[in-house]
């Protein structure tokens, strides 16, 4: 490949946007070359140590000099580089790294969204393309007297997103952030050393924070199957109520999922380092969540929900103080399970999919993200 300067103005490894972020790293590792992706060493490091991109690694940002073993260089995390490209890439397109650090295009199936693409080239080619010749879709343009077969997809998307979130109560037990990317790195904040600026900071500093890459690696899938006939002849709120089954039935598996890795956490790794046991074998209590809330505090922790079991909400029902503790707000869901909140800070969200003994009360900024590539599809 010739290599073509597109940016002659500019110098190998410079920034040539306002605003980048960058952050001093120290060399893993010897020959870091400017202008090359750089990734994170495995390890709880502070200032982060890098070496150069190898192909498959998650890049942390790109280098702005050149550095040995040891030695501190700039990595710009967020702006734009000048650098070395290792084949042809396309503008706007999504890229990734080779085994020399160098930006190539990504697969946009399994590495990124070419262009920044979310889906609106594959909606205009295929779906809108195969439901003009779909019956589904026939008969909703018929139903709602529609003009385009664009209107019956967007009015399906309609009634499956409404259904899904009456069910959507997975998503106030856990913090929900929207991504374009197959994998994103999150830094795991530490608390650090706080000094007075006048008397300069300490000689050592803890490491103030340790990273983990996480996948977007599950898809939920629903398909129904009805015949000409069907579509044709049945009452289409028949149809309409089909769907809404379908997109419940995806928000519930997610709930699911949710549910489990709460309940898959050992007890050692919770909280005060045990389970706390009720007062009252078998019955919930406000004192028991009261002692659960003081356990989660001391620990450093701001609980906001409380995940029981309409089992244990019939208990706390029961108790005057929880009731005098308690006030529905704004927020309220009764339908989908978000009762309303308490004088501590933490709101009582409601579910059958968990365990009828045990209540999970939750930082949700700090125990778990659900990253969301895409919400629901209907295709």
């Amino acid at each position: 490949m010739v290599a073509e300067d597109l940016v002659s103005e500019a110098v190998l490894g410079e920034i040539i946007t306002a605003n980048a972020l960058i952050l001093t790293c120290k060399c893993d590792e010897d020959n870091v070359r400017k202008g090359r992706f750089v990734t994170v060493t495995a390890g709880e490091n502070w200032p982060p140590l890098v070496h150069e991109a190898d192909s498959g690694e998650p890049v942390f940002g790109a280098s702005l000099k050149a550095g040995n073993n040891g030695d501190y260089i700039p990595v710009c995390i967020f702006g734009v580089v000048k650098m070395y490209a290792g084949g042809a890439v396309t503008a706007g397109a999504g890229v990734k790294t080779d085994d020399e650090g160098r930006a190539v295009a990504a697969l946009a199936a399994d590495d990124a969204l070419s262009g920044g693409d979310l889906g609106e080239h594959t909606w205009k080619e295929s779906f809108v393309g195969k439901a003009r010749s779909n019956v589904l879709f026939q008969r909703v343009m018929k139903e709602y007297v529609l003009s385009d077969v664009a209107q019956a997809l967007g009015k399906m998307h309609d009634v499956a997103v409404e259904a899904a979130q009456k069910m959507a109560v997975g998503r106030d037990l856990i913090w929900v952030v929207p991504v374009t990317s197959p994998k994103v790195r999150f830094y795991l904040s530490k608390r650090g050393t706080a000094w007075r600026i006048s008397d300069g900071p300490p000689l050592q500093t803890s490491e103030h924070f340790e990273t983990v890459d996480i996948s977007v690696g599950y898809e939920y899938g629903y398909d129904a199957l009805f015949s000409q006939a069907y579509l044709e002849d049945v009452p289409f709120n028949v149809i309409e109520r089909a769907v809404r089954d379908a997109a419940q039935l995806l928000e519930e598996q997610l709930t699911k999922d949710i549910v489990s890795l709460y309940e898959g956490i050992s007890a050692g790794d919770l909280a005060g380092g045990a389970e706390i046991s009720a007062d009252t074998n078998g019955t919930l209590s406000w004192a028991d969540l009261v002692e659960a809330w003081i356990t989660v505090r001391k620990a450093g922790y701001t609980p906001d929900v409380a995940m029981v079991h309409p089992d244990q909400v019939a208990d706390l029902w029961n108790d005057d103080k929880f009731i005098h503790s308690f006030y529905f707000g704004d927020k309220v869901d009764v339908g989908r399970g978000v009762l309303g909140e308490t004088y501590l800070g933490f709101r009582i969200v409601e579910t059958d999919l968990c365990t009828a003994t045990k209540v999970h009360l939750i930082d949700t900024s700090k125990a778990a993200v659900l990253l969301l590539r895409r919400d629901i599809l209907t295709q």
